[in-house]
């Protein structure tokens, strides 16, 4: 811990909380990106690896293997403003529609699924009623697992392209699913 004094204002800052908060980022986003690996694995895709940041340059990355998927941080700006993505080497283009929106709710799926762990589940609630009350308070291990299961859950089901790794969001390929749904339902 950091202590700043300045007069009549003390600052603390807390590496072991950030520590934490950057472990359980991680540790969430490996379960939504390895979710969306299930459903690529149903599909019968088999040569996966997941990213972290822009992978414009692999000579700066760093690499290692959990089960049998290589995981890459790409290093630089990157890898604080483009999202995670598992890529699979043997992936079909252009699915269907509704097999694409299935592989798109793979990672929210997959971290929902977190919320089936008391102890998380617990601190999302506890997140949830702070929210509301206009207080936010998570300074545990399980209680920043428990905001970014949250945040993982709701942010990529927002429609939109990110244009740093030309992609869509689980959201947007989940919207084109409903519209050719509704399309085909007004024939």
């Amino acid at each position: 811990m950091l202590t700043w004094n300045l007069g009549a204002y003390e600052i603390t800052f807390d590496f072991g909380l950030l520590l934490r908060w950057i472990v359980a980022y991680l540790l969430v986003v490996l379960v939504h990106e390895l979710g969306h690996g299930v459903v690529g694995w149903l599909y019968g895709w088999r040569r996966a690896s997941v990213h972290f940041g822009v992978p414009s340059d692999w000579r700066r990355a760093l690499s290692l293997t959990f089960l049998p998927i290589p995981i890459h941080f790409h290093l630089g700006l990157g890898l604080f403003y483009a999202p995670p993505s598992i890529w699979f080497a043997d992936a079909e283009r252009n699915l269907p529609p509704a097999r694409d929106a299935m592989f798109a709710a793979g990672g929210p799926i997959a971290t929902a699924s977190l919320l089936a762990i008391p102890a998380v589940r617990t601190e999302a609630i506890r997140i949830v009623q702070g929210i509301t009350e206009l207080r936010l308070s998570a300074d545990t291990f399980t209680g920043a697992v428990a905001a970014w299961t949250l945040f993982l859950i709701l942010v990529p089901l927002i429609p939109k392209r990110y244009r740093s790794v030309q992609c869509d969001s689980d959201g947007l390929r989940i919207m084109r699913f409903l519209h050719h749904l509704i399309a085909a339902r007004r024939r």
